[in-house]
């Protein structure tokens, strides 16, 4: 349920990844060094606008969140409430679905952008675009298990007779701790594919 949190984690390796593969330009070649330092400084300084623009959309995703608390505190129908749960986790799934789709076009153009600067061999981006790619792709992957997942146990709810608020709350909460820990073997996955991705020679 930590839409967002993966989104930028996931963007995040992708320009790790990025300036690890763009340094091996300049590795031990005179000038070349210094080309390999003002690619990393520059993916840096693209890493750090796209942040800031992650940013801007998760605090308006936690107000978003603050106020459909509110609007259910008061309620004790606990159909209604998961009526409301579910359109509410709908609506910002699509929003973040379409946040990352932007955000990673928005990279991708930085990357050859940046590859046209300098530079840097067809092969070695096409490496890299391949990488990135595959990050991108593993993180919308996720992101829509865990979202099928969440409509399911919400259904599952739904079903139970005699449900009280509390315990939904509670259930909700559980399911949350859940998710944490898989997007935390998710995270570590994709470093590892990010570490992968930077040093594999060819």
């Amino acid at each position: 349920m930590n839409t967002i949190r993966t989104i930028l984690s996931a963007l995040a390796i992708v320009a790790i990844a990025t300036g690890s593969v763009y340094a091996e330009e300049g590795q031990g070649k005179g000038k070349g060094e210094g080309k390999g330092k003002a690619i990393r400084a520059e993916m840096k300084a693209a890493a750090e606008a796209f942040k800031t623009e992650i940013k801007t959309h998760m605090e308006k995703q936690k107000a978003e969140n603050k106020t459909f608390r509110e609007s259910q505190k008061d309620s004790e129908d606990v159909s209604s409430i998961i009526t409301a749960c579910k359109t509410h986790r709908e609506t910002q799934y699509q929003e973040n679905k379409t946040f990352a789709s932007e955000m990673h076009t928005k990279r991708i153009a930085k990357i050859k952008e940046i590859a046209a600067k300098y530079e840097v061999p067809e092969d070695k981006l096409a490496k890299h675009l391949s990488h990135a790619e595959e990050s991108y792709k593993a993180m919308v992957a996720h992101r829509e298990t865990q979202h099928k997942e969440n409509m399911a146990f919400l259904d599952g709810l739904a079903a139970k007779e005699g449900l009280t608020k509390k315990e939904l709350v509670e259930a909700i909460k559980g399911q949350m701790k859940t998710q944490c820990g898989e997007n935390k073997e998710f995270h570590k996955q994709n470093r590892a594919r990010k570490g992968k991705g930077a040093n594999t020679e060819e």
